[in-house]
Order: structure tokens, then C-alpha cells, then sequence
């Protein structure tokens, strides 16, 4: 054999070697991994499309050795929905991938956050009968998903990896959904392979819940999530200890709100005189260290909004409990001069009815301040 063949026997050779070294390494990194779920559209908007991949293995997050794509009711004219050109930090067993539509993002609650965004959806003609397959760059077919029952005549072929005979099919009876809130869902576990897509895959029996590789997750509504939003604020009050004070926030948005209230920016927490610390209502004894600022922090899955700050006070000075202004105190005149002066008839001398100095005039707690003082006691 001449030297010039032997050199190019050896190129060849060494070609050979890194293509399989390049292939073993994809294989090694990606390959093992399900169509866990397909969303073809939400509540009839077919442009909102999602698709879910699974690990069935550690390892298997070099995703910018794969790609995705759709294929028509007979197998053919496939449509690139994904190349994928980076790859996802999560590589534990069980892990998520999860590509989607940018028109899907806003169907869930809270919105979803997809590891990939769609290049190209799903063509709505192959909604009703088509495959769905998760493939290497280099044309191996990984995992394949075809449905429409007998109304998909093409092939379900593909790699031995994740299927023992390399056939996939036959096809799910039904369509991708797209007129719901499901998801047509693979039924193994994290690491089963796939037998055929006729028994292997349901769909969910309710709303779809999906998951990014972040293990955030997200549960199909049909409708944007909507940040909270206060639309009413508590009331600041000026008021005695040992009276009950409420506190009441209102807000929209996206169900279910949470509600936090909180004092001076601390969290509050029900105890003994108080309720409702994680309802839209406050109630609670006031006490001589409960004056300050109030608000309430309201939540959902989309976010938080907090309320203004309502300001609880004390009345800063009541009256003297010497009302007729003769120089004793205590008397049965201080009480007449008082409880004249509450129904209208205060004289040149007398204090003011508003005892409580909260700005209103011929309270009950008008009255309990000036019982207060008149035995002695401070408001």
C-alpha cells in the first residue's frame, strides 16, 4: 500500500472517530429524553402552543444538540418549531424542559416563563392528525409522538434509545387539544421508555399544569394573570385603648389574593385581641402600644400590591374633668356641665364636648374619656 493511500486511510479514520466521538457525546447529553406534554391551544387560540420535555435521565440538558418539529397527518412536510441553540442548566432526572409560544405565556397563572420561546407554532392543520418528535441535529429520531388515531397514516418510527422496537405508534386516538385548558400528557414516569403512543399517552383530566427547568410552575386558565391592586385603602383613626379598632383593605386581581396586614412594617399575626391578620378585615383590642402605621400587603401567584398606610392614634390631650370651670373636680356639676354641653348647651367656660379630641363630637367615647379623666385616670 503507498505512503499518499495510507495518509488519506488515516485521515479518514480519524475523521470517522471524531464523528462518533461528536455523536456519542449528543447521545450522551440529550438523547434521553419523553414528550411529556403538547398543548395545540388554549380555549380555541391555536397560536397559543406548548410542548414539555422530560429527562428520563441525569445529564440530558445539552439541548443545543436537538431540535423539535411537526409533521403533517401523512408524516410529511415537517416544520422546524425549535433548533434548539443553547442549553438549560437543570440536568437532574426528572427535569423539565419547556418550550412555548409567546402568545402562551399569558394563558397560565402565573405567567409562564418558558425555557424557549417557539421559532414557528404548530400549523394549525396538523392539529387534528400529525407527530410531534424530538430530534438529534443529525436527523435521529429520539422520541416521537403522533395522534389523530387512524387519521395519521405516517410513519412513528424512531431511535431504539427510548423505544425497545423503534416504533412509537400507533398514534393516539385524539387530537392535540386546543379547544380547553388540557394537555395531551405522556403517563410513564420520569424515567419509563415509551411502548406506544395509543396507551402511553391521556389527556389531563383537568386544567394542564406545566413546569419550566427551574421547577417553577404554571397552571393553565385561558387568562392573563393580573397583578393585585388596592382599591381601598384602610382608614387612619384616632382612638382610646381598650376600644376595638377595624381595619379594611379592598384589592382586584387574579384569584386567590393572600393578605399580610402589618404595623410599622412588621408582619402581624393573630393572638390574643386580635383577628384577621391574613384577611382583607383587621379587628383587634387597641392597647396603650398600638399607635402607629398600618397596611396591608396583598398577593397572588402574579405579584403584590400594598395599601396605603392608615396612621392609629390617641387623642393627644382630653379635656378636664373640672367641666364647669369652678375649681373642683369630680363634682356632680362637672357631669351636668358635661352631658349639657354634649347635648348642645356648653357654657362660656365649659370644655368641649369632643373629650376624646378625635374631631367628633357627643361619642361614646366622648363619654368613657370623661369618666376617665374624672376618676382620676389619663385618655
Amino acid at each position: 500500500m503507498g505512503l499518499e493511500l495510507r495518509k488519506v486511510l488515516t485521515t479518514v479514520c480519524v475523521l470517522a472517530m471524531g464523528l462518533i466521538g461528536f455523536a456519542q457525546e449528543a447521545r450522551a447529553n440529550h438523547h434521553l429524553m419523553q414528550i411529556e406534554l403538547v398543548i395545540g391551544g388554549v380555549n380555541g387560540d391555536t397560536t397559543a402552543q406548548a410542548v414539555q420535555l422530560r429527562m428520563r435521565s441525569f445529564g440530558q440538558n445539552v439541548m443545543s444538540a436537538g431540535r423539535l418539529r411537526a409533521y403533517d397527518a401523512a408524516g410529511l412536510n415537517p416544520i422546524l418549531l425549535i433548533d434548539f441553540t443553547t442549553n438549560v442548566s437543570n440536568p437532574n432526572t426528572g427535569a423539565r424542559v419547556l418550550i412555548a409560544t409567546s402568545s402562551f405565556l399569558t394563558k397560565t397563572t402565573p405567567n409562564t416563563t418558558a425555557d424557549y420561546i417557539m421559532t414557528n407554532p404548530i400549523p394549525a392543520s396538523y392539529l387534528a392528525a400529525g407527530k410531534i418528535s424530538f430530534e438529534a441535529d443529525f436527523n435521529v429520531i429520539w422520541w416521537s409522538l403522533s395522534y389523530g388515531g387512524a387519521s395519521y397514516t405516517g410513519t412513528s418510527t424512531g431511535d431504539l434509545t427510548n423505544d425497545a422496537n423503534g416504533n412509537f405508534g400507533p398514534a393516539f386516538a385524539g387530537p392535540l387539544p386546543t379547544t380547553s385548558l388540557q394537555a395531551l400528557r405522556f403517563l410513564g414516569t420520569a424515567t419509563a421508555a415509551s411502548t406506544s403512543n395509543s396507551v402511553d399517552y391521556a389527556l389531563t383530566t383537568g386544567a394542564a399544569v406545566l413546569s419550566n427547568n427551574a421547577g417553577a410552575s404554571f397552571t393553565v386558565t385561558g387568562s392573563p394573570c393580573t397583578t393585585p391592586s388596592v382599591t381601598l385603602d384602610p382608614l387612619s383613626q384616632s382612638i382610646l385603648p381598650g376600644q376595638i379598632v377595624t381595619l379594611t383593605v379592598a384589592a382586584t386581581g387574579t384569584a386567590p389574593l393572600s393578605y399580610q396586614w402589618r404595623r410599622n412594617t412588621g408582619n402581624l399575626s393573630d393572638g390574643p385581641g386580635m383577628t384577621g391578620t391574613n384577611t382583607d378585615t383587621l379587628q383587634f383590642t387597641v392597647t396603650p402600644t398600638d399607635a402607629g402605621s398600618y397596611d396591608a400587603v396583598v398577593s397572588n401567584t402574579c405579584g403584590s400590591d400594598t395599601s396605603a398606610a392608615a396612621i392609629l392614634s390617641f387623642p393627644p390631650t382630653c379635656g378636664s374633668a373640672d367641666f364647669d370651670g369652678d375649681g373642683d373636680t369630680g363634682t356632680d356639676l362637672d357631669i351636668e356641665a358635661f352631658f349639657a354641653c354634649l347635648g348642645g348647651d356648653c357654657c362660656a367656660t365649659c370644655g368641649s364636648a369632643d373629650f376624646d379630641g378625635d374631631g367628633d363630637t357627643g361619642t361614646d367615647l366622648d363619654i368613657e374619656a370623661f369618666f376617665l379623666v374624672l376618676g382620676g385616670g389619663e385618655c
